[in-house]
């Protein structure tokens, strides 16, 4: 409904003075309330007094019991309004006059002359402090110049001597510490006394804009963009989590980091989270699960998945035929080189800094005890690992140099395999490609010995294919390189000479190479306890202590724009 407002106000001379709204909504409400349309300053009218609306094509006004109102000099509640009809409530008089296009209802707004402003203006109740000479003004002028002069005036004064600002500091007065934050940390030194690199807009709190300013390259998600439904990580300020004016300490390290969101992560991320909750290490951590390769049609490891450590289920398929109990005999095992006796590190060494162990690689850790010779006459000369092609290519150029040489070979023994070298002209063409398809038959003799017998299937699986160039295929090994992605563990501050590596990983146990030799939480619990707990004797260690919120396999982490006038 759209009704039109026409407000009349008579000046002394008889002037009328007139000012219109045009009102467009479901109803014209009348009242003393502040959220009326019309709102009447006549205590003799309600606060929701009446209400003017439209019923199919006639203007209707009906009253809220057990208000009335006078139409026409007659006493009504409820009636249909027509043109010239007056309405009177109390010292208001509406007119109900002709609409102009587009207009639903029009009418005059005035009030009657001849009532008394008493009657007019509504009580006010309310005891005010100007009736009892203790008027707003004079207090708030007096608050202002005592805190004027407490917070800005006396440490002002007392900054004149350094004597009278230690002795400042000391009492219970006020002084600078009400807005310094102290010094920095010793990671923003750099930034000197440039406060406007972080504090870039005044009386704003430090804006992620500013962080990402110099640390934005190496920032990424915590989790994947859309798992969480709740409180979104992307969106808290980084002074959440960071404080640049605690020297003691930049980052948080307290469990309420992370169990706002991990006391109950089916909830905040609507059931998408497989991991199980977590609010202390000692008392509710879920069981430790490794992260294991899974291989695909093609036979590479295209995808992972995550298996805990004590399901009954839990092997690693390796391809790889490997027993460590085999390999840490006390006795030793039998080597070209003779007995040798093999400890944890001759295989497994950690990278530069001691945190992790450096990958397996076969001729770095295996090929001083696995040695890939094929002659016995030169066992210096090695066979290359990993490529079955080249394997073959290898032996069949070396038996052919030998032979088209002329060399004899002691293990071919028959007619006409014994040559002499003699000068004179080239071979010819017969003769050299005899030499050529004996050297051939001697790489296969040798190839299938090798990799059906004494070499390659002693560690890998190994099948026949019917390629006639390369007719043998080594089943690729998928080791697992790091078992825990998402925890942070460090060998060198637990390779004391109290904790030796069997007393975390059985490897003394272990005959199968798809034993997975990982620990349980328990293992863990033995030494190190919740943040939040007393146990005696035992490192007390929070979620920070393993795991880290910046993940670097995660995207890159984006700020999202602030709500206006708003810091994030």
């Amino acid at each position: 409904m759209r009704a039109l407002i026409r407000f009349l106000t008579r000046a002394p001379g008889g002037a009328i003075e007139t000012r219109e709204r045009v009102f467009e909504g479901d109803a014209l409400t009348l009242g003393r309330a502040t959220d009326q349309v019309l709102q009447f300053k006549d205590r003799r009218v309600a606060f929701q007094h009446a209400r003017v609306y439209r019923r199919d094509e006639r203007i209707v006004l009906s009253c809220r019991s057990p208000a009335t109102i006078v139409i026409n000099e007659a006493l009504v509640r409820d009636v249909e309004l027509s043109l010239g009809d007056v309405l009177r409530l109390g010292a208001n008089i509406l007119t109900i006059v002709a609409p102009p296009a587009g207009i639903d209802v029009a009418l005059t707004f005035e009030l009657d002359p001849s009532v008394a402003g008493s009657d007019v203006e509504a009580v006010d109740p309310r005891l005010r402090l100007r009736s009892v000479r203790l008027g707003k003004r004079g207090w708030s002028w007096l608050l202002f110049l005592g805190i004027l002069a407490a917070f800005l005036v006396v440490p002002f004064v007392m900054l004149s001597g350094k004597a009278s600002l230690e002795g400042l500091r000391a009492g219970p007065l006020p002084c600078d510490h009400a807005w310094s934050t102290g010094a920095l940390h010793e990671a923003h030194r750099t930034i000197g006394g440039r406060c406007d690199a972080c504090h870039q807009r005044p009386f704003v709190r430090v804006e992620n804009q500013a962080c990402l300013a110099c640390h934005g390259p190496a920032l990424h998600r915590h989790a994947s963009p859309g798992i969480a439904v709740g409180a979104d990580p992307d969106s808290a300020r980084c002074e959440r989590c960071h404080s640049s004016h605690e020297p003691a300490l930049l980052t948080r390290r307290d469990d309420a980091l992370c169990t706002p969101c991990h006391a109950d992560l089916k909830a905040v991320t609507a059931g998408r989270s497989t991991t199980g909750d977590a609010t202390d290490f000692g008392t509710r951590h879920p069981q430790f699960r490794v992260t294991l390769q899974v291989e695909g049609a093609s036979g590479d490891a295209d995808r992972l998945r995550r298996v805990p450590v004590d399901s009954p289920t839990l092997r690693e398929k390796s391809h790889l035929k490997f027993g460590h109990a085999q390999h840490l005999d006390p006795r030793g095992l039998k080597t070209q080189d003779g007995t040798r006796v093999l400890g944890c590190g001759d295989c497994h060494r950690p990278q530069p800094g001691g945190a992790r162990m450096q990958p397996i690689v076969m001729t770095e850790h295996c090929q001083g005890c696995h040695r890939l010779d094929f002659d016995p006459a030169f066992p210096d000369r090695q066979l290359p690992h990993g490529d079955v092609a080249g394997v073959l290519n290898t032996l069949l150029e070396y038996y052919s140099a030998r032979y088209l040489e002329g060399w004899p070979d002691p293990a071919a023994r028959g007619p006409g395999v014994r040559f002499t070298a003699t000068p004179g002209p080239a071979l010819a063409a017969a003769e050299r490609e005899r030499r050529l398809g004996i050297a051939k038959a001697r790489t296969q003799i040798v190839a299938r010995d090798l990799f059906a017998r004494r070499a390659c299937s002693v560690c890998h699986e190994v099948r026949q294919t019917p390629d006639a160039v390369v007719p043998w295929e080594v089943t690729p090994v998928h080791l697992a390189q790091a078992w825990f992605p998402a925890a942070s563990f460090d060998h060198s501050r637990h390779g004391t000479t109290l904790t030796a590596c069997t007393r975390c990983h059985a490897a003394q146990r272990s005959t199968q190479a798809d034993d997975v030799l990982m620990p349980g939480i328990e293992s863990c619990q033995r030494c190190h306890a919740g943040s939040a707990s007393s146990t005696s004797g035992k490192v007390a260690s929070g979620c920070p202590a393993c795991h880290v919120f910046h993940d670097s396999r995660r995207g890159r982490w984006v700020v999202p724009p602030a709500a206006p006038g708003r810091a994030p």
